[in-house]
């Protein structure tokens, strides 16, 4: 195969991926060392660096729907006063993103979870928002409008894209067959590759286009999965 440029690559679903797991990073300050999975195509050139967070309880090995997609290829806030931001990063998908904390946590989650007061004000990374409006979470006593807090509050987030029956695993995003997800939705998750990946490479600079296409085709679907909201 030959070679091709980054804004190739990402929308080649032929081409080869390579995963290597662990890459062991250091991580002196968090009590033991970071391990992660690098996956990238088999082409290309000059691609651009995603960063995957994964959420509690998971590891390196989840989310294989969406990491093994975007290979085929932000900064809230955390306790007042400490930024997370890092200025490498020029932007951001935010998957079923807390809310911010104070009364609007549940007795469990303010004994446990304390440190979960997010200020947005300081995240102005571009940032796409995705939410799920089925998403009722044992953390907040709030509606899953909570989960929109960020697209809300912070000056950065730009859009919001907002999956109609939608619950915390928007559909199957943390594993292929995995037990956890409550509301399985091919469908749901297909959309969700579609989109944040044509965020990402409009807001890196690879596809000016890519974004508002994605957008035009959602709303053109009539099988109505979902909708973004942009400000």
């Amino acid at each position: 195969m030959s070679d091709t440029t980054s804004a190739d690559a990402g929308t080649d679903s032929a081409t080869p991926v390579i995963s290597v797991r662990p890459v062991t990073l250091a991580a002196a300050n968090r009590g033991q060392d970071l391990q992660v999975r690098v996956s990238a195509p088999t082409t290309g050139r000059d691609l651009p660096v995603v960063v995957f967070s994964h959420g509690m309880t998971l590891s390196m090995d989840n989310y294989a729907p969406l990491a093994g997609f975007c290979a085929r290829v932000a900064g809230a806030d955390g306790t007042p006063g400490e930024s997370m931001a890092d200025p490498r990063v020029r932007a951001a998908v935010l998957l079923c993103l807390p809310g911010i904390g104070g009364a609007g946590l549940t007795p469990f989650a303010a004994e446990y979870f304390s440190f979960m007061s997010p200020d947005f004000a300081g995240m102005k990374t571009p940032s796409l928002i995705v939410a799920g409006d089925h998403d009722d979470s044992p953390l907040t006593v709030r509606d899953p409008d909570w989960f929109t807090d960020g697209y809300r509050l912070s000056p950065g987030a730009t859009d919001l894209l907002t999956l109609f029956g939608a619950e915390h695993g928007l559909g199957g995003i943390q594993g292929y067959n995995d037990t956890r997800t409550t509301d399985e939705s091919p469908a749901r998750v297909a959309v969700i590759q579609r989109a944040t990946l044509a965020y990402l490479r409009t807001a890196l600079g690879l596809d000016d286009g890519a974004w508002p296409a994605a957008r035009g085709t959602l709303t053109a679907t009539s099988d109505k999965l979902g909708r973004i909201d942009s400000k």
